[in-house]
């Protein structure tokens, strides 16, 4: 849905007719209301926010799945961060049920540069890679990378991952959609 609705941005920077409407879901929402489409003069003021839910949060989607190399089916639960930033709870989940986590596997549309790109999960505010050595990373001049064996695996209905980003590039920070998969 997200890469959807990036085309259609890129489709509307060059479309005149829509000129004076916007759909602004987000802000409505966060101030009360509902949906409504308002007028704007200029195309320039066309306003679509995909990297975003309505409260203004990351995006989280849940019960992603597929397959490795070895053609074993995986689920996990996907973030999307954005660029890269140092911050701490940048994207959160509620865990729906019982699940054991494998390990955390990133990817960063741009490579960091002058320093790798290190993320770090958390249950109910905990981190889970008490060894630091086994954090998410990106090292710097890749665009993927993953965790080391997390020391707490198990997560229950009611847990709460967020995600942290201690370290990003010194150079270039990385990201421009980094995506944090935590393979359950």
């Amino acid at each position: 849905m997200v890469e959807i609705i990036k085309q259609l941005k890129k489709i509307l920077k060059g479309v005149s007719t829509l000129q004076n409407t916007v759909f602004n879901h987000h802000t409505r929402h966060e101030s009360g209301g509902g949906d409504e489409i308002s007028m704007v003069t200029k195309l320039s003021q066309l306003i679509i926010d995909a990297d975003k839910n309505w409260a203004g949060k990351n995006i989280t989607n849940f019960g992603t799945r597929g397959y490795n190399l070895s053609n074993q089916l995986i689920a996990g639960i996907c973030f999307n961060l954005g660029l890269a930033t140092v911050g701490t709870k940048l994207a959160q989940a509620l865990i729906p049920g019982t699940f054991s986590i494998s390990k955390v596997i990133l990817w960063g549309d741009n490579a960091p540069t002058g320093a790798d790109l290190i993320v770090d999960i958390n249950k109910n505010g905990t981190t889970i890679f008490t060894t630091q050595a086994n954090r998410p990373k990106i090292s710097a001049g890749s665009n993927s990378g993953e965790s080391g064996t997390p020391n707490i695996t198990s997560i229950n209905k009611g847990d709460r991952l967020s995600v942290d980003t201690d370290q990003v590039g010194s150079t270039t920070p990385g990201g421009d959609d980094l995506l944090v998969t935590v393979i359950i």
